[in-house]
């Protein structure tokens, strides 16, 4: 088989690579038909996921894209590792066994080990079988353990840059932790930097958890701390602006009660770092100008609809609202039926 020349991926085609990724020799991952009947073990060849079907039949649920990421971040930061496991397709339907998250990570090609099934069922249950396997066993450097080890060279001065920092815990997680977990870590390490006062060149920008931001403002003198936060009678509310919903503003804001004194919510948010699009003070007027005023814009909406229906659009009498058939006793599961509310509160 010739490959397109135009199909190079990347991390198979490094020249910086120490072996070469598409000799099937070099793939050493034991590969056996794990004792199901009707399937044969064939040949390995280097393949492209354009020529397999995307049905990923040994997931009822599909693929999860959470592990789509992990598998893409890993691919990014550590390489193709030719010790795990080859991607397993039948040849005769170009069927996906295993590997529909590693197609889905927006890789061109992977190993792919050919088999040849009987029929659907040997190959659905050859492809539940593969997905049923433990091949790792090791246990790998916790997020407390980096920790411990991170403090510990800043304690005794052998790190004394954030990049340093950042590197080393690159080098010691790169296979146990992700980067939203790995971007935690350097955030504790600011706050650690900060109560220890040891000496560490930081970078400009930093961003927050939300307990860093909580030992940020226990280690707080500023005014602003004293006269707002501290207040008894002020309402304030955190918004880290990183994985939170600007949403989430509205539980505490329907608590303050109209007639006290400071009948108002005072909002403090935190932003990600700046980027060559947008500067620190773009991300910051982004909270006011857009998040909140789209927010703002929500419930002018739906206050409009209150005021005309005396009542919320879920609340409104013809609603019809209702859930899906659970009980195979008395419910019609297989058949599709919907109990509805409106029966149920009747009864």
């Amino acid at each position: 088989m010739t490959l397109a020349p135009l199909l190079l991926c990347p991390y198979f085609d490094n020249p910086d690579n120490k072996v070469d990724l598409k000799d099937p020799e070099v793939w050493v991952f034991p590969v056996t038909d794990l004792g199901v009947d009707g399937v044969e073990i064939l040949h390995k060849q280097y393949g492209f996921f354009k020529d397999t079907t995307d049905n990923n039949i040994g997931r009822a649920e599909g693929t999860d894209p959470a592990q789509v990421l992990v598998i893409k971040e890993d691919v990014e930061g550590n390489g193709i590792d030719y010790t795990c496991p080859p991607v397993f397709v039948d040849i005769d339907t170009g069927d996906l066994l295993t590997g529909g998250h590693r197609k889905q990570s927006n890789l061109i090609g992977w190993m792919f080990q050919y088999v040849r099934c009987r029929n659907a069922w040997a190959r659905k249950r050859f492809a539940k079988a593969l997905n049923n396997g433990r091949q790792f066993h090791q246990k790998n450097n916790s997020k407390q353990d980096i920790v411990e080890h991170i403090q510990y060279g800043i304690t005794h001065g052998e790190l004394t840059t954030e990049q340093e920092i950042q590197d080393e815990i690159n080098f010691l997680s790169n296979n146990s932790l992700s980067k939203t977990v790995r971007a935690t870590i350097m955030s504790e390490m600011h706050c650690y930097i900060t109560q220890t006062g040891a000496t560490v060149k930081l970078n400009r920008y930093r961003t927050y958890t939300d307990e860093t931001y909580k030992t940020f403002v226990d280690n707080s003198s500023s005014d602003y701390k004293k006269e707002v936060i501290d207040d008894p009678d002020s309402n304030v509310y955190y918004y880290g602006s990183s994985g939170t919903s600007i949403f989430n503003v509205l539980s505490p804001a329907s608590k303050i009660d109209p007639n006290s004194e400071k009948p108002y919510l005072n909002i403090v948010a935190s932003v990600t770092t700046p980027s060559i699009k947008q500067s620190l003070n773009d991300k910051r007027n982004n909270v006011h100008d857009y998040f909140l005023t789209q927010l703002s814009s929500y419930i002018d909406a739906l206050t409009i609809y209150k005021v005309k229906h005396k009542c919320y659009p879920y609340e409104h009498p013809d609603c019809r609202h209702a859930f899906p058939a659970q009980d195979h006793m008395q419910e019609d599961v297989e058949g599709g039926q919907f109990i509805e509310y409106n029966d149920i509160k009747t009864s």
